[in-house]
């Protein structure tokens, strides 16, 4: 929702720039809390599937973070402490998680920009319909990835 209002408010680029700027710094706090803080209290509490996660994490490093960040399947602040608790390295993390959270975050800041417009009724409604089509073709690509994944991964296992 923050993203579709820094659309609206800064513009298709100026809110890409802040809002992705935003998003990397909460990103990188996360992490340092749940890395630094809480990990030792994290690790008693958990078990079963949240264990699991994190051994996936690691046995995949930086390409399990880029498939969570360019298939938002789970809520991105849970990732941020999740992977925190890992022993990927903050620099990867902080590179790999703003390269690809970048593109859903511009999609969206287009998609705020363009609803803004055709709400305030600015500018020619067709091309703002265009951004907003744009906008949700993205996404639904984007939510058909993991289905193009797998079966990526599939053909490649049965060579």
């Amino acid at each position: 929702m923050l993203t579709l209002i820094g659309g609206g408010i800064f513009g298709p680029l100026w809110g890409s720039i802040y809002v992705s700027m935003a998003s990397i710094v909460a990103a990188g706090l996360a992490f340092l809390i749940a890395r630094y803080l809480a990990a030792e209290w994290i690790e008693r509490k958990t078990s079963g599937k949240l264990k699991k996660l994190k051994c996936g994490i690691e046995a995949e490093g930086w390409l399990f973070l880029a498939f969570a960040r360019l298939v938002p399947i789970l809520p991105y602040s849970f990732l941020n402490y999740m992977f925190g608790l890992t022993r990927i390295n903050f620099r990867v993390y902080i590179l790999v998680s703003w390269a690809c959270m970048l593109p859903l975050t511009v999609t969206y800041v287009w998609a705020g920009y363009a609803g803004k417009k055709l709400v305030f009724g600015e500018g020619g409604r067709g091309y703002y319909l265009t951004y907003l089509g744009t906008a949700v073709g993205r996404i639904f690509l984007a939510s058909m990835l993991p289905k193009m994944i797998r079966k990526f991964r599939q053909n490649r296992s049965k060579k």
